[in-house]
């Protein structure tokens, strides 16, 4: 009996493949514009927005299962094994030796900072959101799979994120200490810094991955201006530094004191345009919260304070850790003398008191893998490609010693782009991207 493919006309065949390519990138571009709409987006425009991410991934997972090829090849194996390992953990805590996981009420408000009520999330949301997340994540590796993708959904981003800011922004939440900070559409202006940091090295890949001509090429730069613009006034500490590891990641991997000398150059035209363009208030909590004295008498917004007061209570979680979530994380500091109960404010740390030591390994484990695997995909790691996507890896790794990212959307995501360099051929060259990206 023929097949479906032998009995349908040779004309429906390559339309059918480009109807599914096109859906395939429709998806990812959405994803990639809402990415950046948080809930503080509501502040703005008076619409809830932000679920939105949610529903495209959710069509971007469908589509994955259903028509994606190698669904799990990009992903380095050890960081699968962490991610089997997680699931599994959770499924056994919360719903075999406990329900915690089944709640999906409501359970209750509470007031946030400045007369802001938030509601409580059921944990079985949480767990179902934690989940999702790392899906798309998974999916965006699989399904960005050409440069011409990439550059889509690496536009799609940097779209997302000046609209969002563009508007006005939300600023009034970090307003302490005298500080203004901008937050865009989140409720923590780290959360903008980590999505600026991350679309700056999105489109210095693109700059590497493929020939452009002026224009485009223009337009890349001028987006990369407005994200640095976009990070320092977010005046995330945690930001700026995985920018700079990054940034020094990159320039040792760049193949020429050429290339070197003019990224550097550019940089620093950059900032000197911006702090000269910088309204007063963001200039005055930029220096503020780079002072040493300032940071040595908050404890680095009491960063010093949360890591010692956890670690003391290591006994406590090492071997079979507290489960997941932060609500069980903070109960441990339930019976601390401290003025407020902290996050642990350390991804390592927080997979070490959530899932205990094995978790920590396997995570560490997977990143050592993320990161080999980055460097060894093409034949020579001193290249701008290997270059590039080095440097949102090592940047992200830097602000996850400072910041709880498992809840992070963009984090998820990010490791998806990383991963996605998979796809590149071994003696893939950027003098030679001209015509694949257009395939």
């Amino acid at each position: 009996m023929p097949t479906m493919n032998e009995t349908m006309p040779d004309s429906l065949a390559p339309a059918g493949e480009q109807i599914s390519e096109w859906l395939a990138t429709s998806l990812l571009v959405l994803c990639g514009f809402t990415i950046s709409i948080g809930p503080a987006f509501e502040q703005i425009i008076g619409v809830n927005l932000s679920r939105a991410y949610i529903v495209f991934g959710a069509a971007l997972i469908g589509y994955w299962i259903l028509f994606g090829k190698n669904r799990l090849q990009a992903v380095p194996l050890m960081f699968k094994l962490y991610l089997a390992f997680t699931f599994l953990y959770i499924f056994c805590t919360d719903f075999i030796f406990s329900t915690d996981g089944l709640s999906f009420r409501d359970t209750g408000q509470y007031r946030f900072r400045y007369d802001l009520v938030l509601d409580l999330e059921p944990r079985g949301i949480i767990i179902l959101r934690y989940v999702a997340f790392i899906l798309i994540g998974i999916a965006a590796a699989c399904l960005i799979n050409t440069p011409k993708r990439l550059c889509w959904v690496g536009f799609s981003i940097s779209a997302g994120l000046c609209s969002t800011v563009l508007p006005g922004g939300h600023n009034y939440f970090a307003e302490e200490f005298m500080e203004t900070r901008l937050a865009g559409a989140f409720w923590d202006p780290n959360d903008l810094g980590a999505l600026a940091f991350t679309t700056i090295f999105l489109n210095l890949i693109m700059l590497n991955i493929r020939q452009w001509k002026i224009p485009p090429r223009i337009l890349i730069c001028a987006l990369i201006a407005v994200e640095c613009y976009i990070l320092l006034t977010s005046v995330s500490r945690g930001a700026i530094l995985a920018f700079a590891m990054g940034i020094a990641v990159m320039l040792a991997l760049l193949p020429n004191f050429s290339r070197k000398f003019r990224f550097s150059a550019l940089l620093i035209v950059f900032a000197i345009i911006i702090f000269i363009t910088m309204p007063r208030s963001y200039l005055d909590t930029f220096i503020l919260r780079l002072n040493p004295d300032f940071i040595q008498s908050t404890g680095g917004s009491n960063r010093l304070q949360s890591w010692t007061a956890y670690l003391q209570r290591f006994d406590r979680y090492w071997i079979f850790g507290v489960g997941f979530g932060l609500e069980k994380t903070q109960a441990l500091l339930y019976d601390a003398n401290l003025p407020k109960i902290y996050n642990p404010h350390n991804t390592y740390l927080l997979n070490l008191i959530q899932y205990g030591v094995t978790g920590l390994i396997l995570f560490l484990a997977g990143l050592y893998h993320y990161v080999r695997q980055t460097l060894s995909r093409l034949e020579s790691p001193r290249n701008p490609v290997t270059a590039s996507y080095m440097a949102l890896l090592i940047a992200w790794l830097t602000y996850i010693a400072f910041f709880d990212a498992i809840s992070l959307r963009h984090w998820w995501f990010s490791l998806g782009i990383i991963a996605s360099m998979q796809h590149l051929p071994k003696n893939f060259k950027p003098s030679e991207t001209a015509g694949q990206a257009e395939s």
